[in-house]
């Protein structure tokens, strides 16, 4: 009998002790860190260009007044009429380029001066490497009719309206680094994205750019005095 309860005094014991070395060691664990997994980046634009409506203002100065005809309906009974727009003014919003300018409408001898409102909107030519603005359309902004035809349905602009903003984008200077072993690299680069965004009197361009070298052998000294 007292074999029996010294056995159990043991596994008693036995329980309690593993019990306290468990507690202990969940104690001592350091607390679990919840794994996160990393957020994939795509990459970003590193050449921003921005363009202030001052300057877009001062290039139409130079390009305006601009002149055109059209007809209203369609033959045989078409109305001819022509078109001169000047004092041209962009004002850069966040929707984009508001275009606004003052139209002589001449139709049916007599000549309608009116104000024309038109929306643009920034296009890059990823080929050519350009910046345009382009209107898509420009009408005249009246009650007026002729005959019983409103002359704001009257398009005042050419249908190919688009102004080269800048060119050889993004703006860079060739350059040439030095390489170990006389070994000179000539560095290019390519517009592998793009992005047009407007803001308060300005649009902004943002690309993003990677660069290239291209490798220029040591052993032509013609090559290596060019490169200087």
């Amino acid at each position: 009998m007292f074999k029996w309860l010294l056995i159990i005094l043991l596994v008693i014991i036995a329980a309690l002790g593993g019990t306290l070395v468990w507690l202990y060691a969940r104690s001592a664990a350091p607390p679990a860190v919840a794994k996160t997994s990393p957020q994939e980046m795509g990459e970003g634009p590193n050449v921003t260009v921005y363009v202030h409506q001052s300057a877009v203002n001062n290039l139409l100065q130079a390009i305006f007044p601009i002149e055109g005809a059209g007809e209203v309906m369609h033959k045989p009974i078409s109305l001819p009429y022509s078109w001169k727009v000047e004092n041209p003014h962009v004002e850069m919003t966040a929707d984009g380029p508001i275009f606004t300018a003052d139209a002589q409408v001449h139709i049916l001898g007599k000549t309608h001066v009116v104000q024309a409102r038109g929306k643009g909107a920034i296009r890059y030519d990823s080929l050519a490497k350009e910046l345009y603005m382009d209107l898509h359309q420009l009408e005249a902004h009246t009650d007026a009719k002729v005959l019983g035809i409103p002359l704001d349905r009257l398009n005042l602009a050419p249908s190919d309206m688009n102004v080269r903003l800048l060119s050889h984008l993004p703006l860079f200077t060739h350059f040439s680094v030095k390489k170990p072993l006389d070994v000179r690299e000539d560095v290019e680069f390519s517009i592998i994205s793009h992005r047009v965004r407007f803001e308060k009197q300005q649009a902004v361009v943002d690309f993003a750019v990677r660069f290239h070298e291209l490798s220029q052998g040591a052993g032509d000294p013609a090559k290596q005095g060019q490169s200087k």
